[in-house]
C-alpha cells in the first residue's frame, strides 16, 4: 500500500509546514516523519524518505492540495508560499481526508 503511505506522508508534511510558518529544514521534516511513522499504526512499510522523495512530495503537495512551497536558501528552510486563505482551506481539507483514511482502515 505504497500510495496510502505516500498520502499519509504528504498530510504529515503539509501539517508540519503549516504549523511552522518560519519554515523547516529537510532534517526536521525527516525527524518529524520518523516520529509519525513509528509512533502511529497504519504504515505498511519502513520509512523510505530522501531529499529526492521530499522534492517529489513538495511537487505533489502543489498538484494535489494546491500547497506551494519554497526554499529559503539563506536558512535552507522550506515553507508554504504565503496565502492565508489557501492555507486555511487546505488544512481543513487535509483534516477531513485524514479522518476518512482512518475510518477506512
Amino acid at each position: 500500500m505504497a500510495k496510502r503511505d505516500q498520502m499519509l506522508r504528504l498530510m504529515h508534511i503539509a501539517n508540519l509546514l503549516q504549523e511552522k510558518e518560519i519554515g523547516v529544514t529537510y532534517e526536521e521534516v525527516q525527524r518529524y516523519l520518523e516520529e509519525k511513522h513509528y509512533d502511529q499504526k497504519g504504515y505498511d512499510n519502513d520509512l523510505a524518505f530522501s531529499e529526492k522523495t521530499f522534492k517529489r512530495d513538495r511537487n505533489l503537495l502543489l498538484e494535489i492540495f494546491g500547497i506551494e512551497t519554497q526554499c529559503k536558501r539563506s536558512t535552507m528552510t522550506y515553507q508554504i508560499v504565503d496565502d492565508e486563505n489557501l492555507a486555511r482551506k487546505t488544512f481543513t481539507t487535509i483534516k477531513k481526508r485524514k479522518r476518512n483514511i482512518r475510518r477506512k482502515f
